[in-house]
């Protein structure tokens, strides 16, 4: 895991303890693959295997009191030297490691006493690699510790790659999210069955065309602003509950990797973007419903496209519920009581043309991006409808929506995208740091 930000510098306390002689061997394998990629690392092992000993490049050797006994190559000079100071013989039979352990234990042999310390303090190998390493740089800088930023891709896909085989691992969860679409989808088809093709071939009577209030009910009841409505909601719900969880069951992990390096961006990016995906996948099968259900012939992929941007919308929304949440049962508590008030102010509900007679009203539904993805639903489906029906009412008369071009709605739900997001890394910055 902490392999993720691309450290220049591992310390790793006994990772080797419990493992048997060959596990210990192949993690010393990965480890030096590490080493040779130029990484440094640092641990502590116990009496590694002869072939695990040659892996190393240099050893700390600890006296009793935790004195500094030796520091430097693991080769033969290391037996050497301490074949010198002990006056005892080294086998080539022996583990090197064994050999060394018992040199240092002042029982094992009934020998000299020797100050292992003062030995290798006096000795050339510590004039050689601690001495001269620790001399006056000619370029000061050499003491300072470049550590390379990983490239922001690199480490996106990177933690791409990680979200996904962990989401992807979770079955259960994975198939829930799966059947969530045609679920939906299905019901609202059913429910709505052959209304789709009645909005274009709505008649209006002579008698009523000047009641706007008989007309605009008789339009609802007969076009397909429930079904807009709806699965606006539904692309919106299904991205915010998606995320809600995600970034409070992980920040333990964030926090760790956060220390080491890690971006925020690339962490939301990553997150984002498999979540995109998914929402793609779950809007594609309820617009592919409602179409097939309905006989609705309306702009299918520009319809649906809107409901993935509405669903971004809503996974932006959920990433900020879950990075103020301290728990997962706050998270999902917030996940109502950021969906209903939009339920309320959307639209559909209360229709926005009658909230318009109330300043704050409109001002607050105007806040909530539901309101904006019913009315981008709404405009492309009218703007189909009125090439059929030049009877049509105006989408002002019906819903009280002003806008004739989709772009505007579209740049609404894009900018609730871009604030939820910014927030969110803002918010993510100060508790991490």
């Amino acid at each position: 895991m902490e392999l993720i930000t691309e450290p220049a510098l591992l310390i790793l306390d006994e990772p080797t303890s419990g493992l048997d002689a060959t596990s210990t061997l192949e993690l010393l394998r990965i480890l030096r693959s590490l080493a040779d990629q130029g990484k440094t690392v640092i641990l502590t092992i116990h009496q590694p295997r002869r072939e695990a000993f040659r892996l190393i490049d240099n050893i700390i050797l600890l006296a009793k009191g935790g004195r500094l006994a030796y520091f430097g190559p693991a080769s033969k000079d290391t037996l050497e030297y301490f074949k010198e100071v002990s006056e005892v013989e080294y086998h080539d039979n022996v583990n090197p490691a064994d050999y060394l352990m018992d040199i240092l234990d002042p029982t094992s042999f009934n020998k000299k006493e020797v100050d292992w310390e003062r030995c290798f303090l006096e000795s050339k190998t510590y004039q050689k690699f601690v001495v001269q390493r620790l001399g006056e740089p000619t370029d000061k800088k050499a003491n300072v510790l470049q550590v390379p930023k990983r490239p922001f891709w690199s480490e996106f896909s990177n933690l791409l790659g990680r979200y996904r085989k962990r989401k992807l691992r979770d079955r259960s969860s994975l198939i829930i999210q799966l059947l969530q679409a045609p679920v939906i989808g299905g019901i609202l088809g059913l429910l709505f069955l052959g209304e789709g093709v009645r909005l274009a071939e709505l008649e209006i009577p002579a008698e009523v065309e000047k009641i706007p209030a008989i007309v605009s009910a008789m339009q609802l009841q007969n076009g397909m602003h429930p079904t807009l409505f709806l699965i606006g909601a539904a692309a919106f719900w299904l991205g915010c509950s998606n995320v809600a969880r995600e970034i409070v069951s992980d920040f333990p992990i964030f926090l760790r990797e956060r220390r080491s390096g890690l971006r925020i961006p690339s962490y939301l990016a990553s997150i984002f973007t498999y979540q995109l995906l998914l929402a793609s996948l779950q809007t594609f099968i309820i617009a592919l419903c409602i179409w097939g259900l309905t006989s609705h012939s309306a702009w299918f992929l520009i319809q649906w496209l809107i409901l993935v941007l509405i669903s971004a919308c809503g996974i932006s929304t959920g990433l900020f519920l879950s990075s103020v949440a301290y728990t997962e049962v706050t998270a999902i508590s917030l996940v109502p009581l950021i969906l209903l008030p939009q339920l309320m102010l959307g639209g559909y509900i209360k229709l926005y043309r009658l909230m318009t007679k109330s300043v704050w009203e409109s001002r607050i539904a105007d806040l909530t991006p539901i309101r904006w993805a019913f009315e981008s639903l709404a405009i492309v489906e009218y703007d189909f409808a009125s090439r059929q029906n030049t009877h049509l009412r105006k989408l002002s008369d019906v819903l009280g929506f002003e806008n004739t071009d989709v772009a505007h709605p579209l740049l609404m739900l894009s900018a609730f995208i871009l604030f939820n997001v910014v927030l969110t890394v803002f918010i993510l910055r100060y508790r991490a740091d």
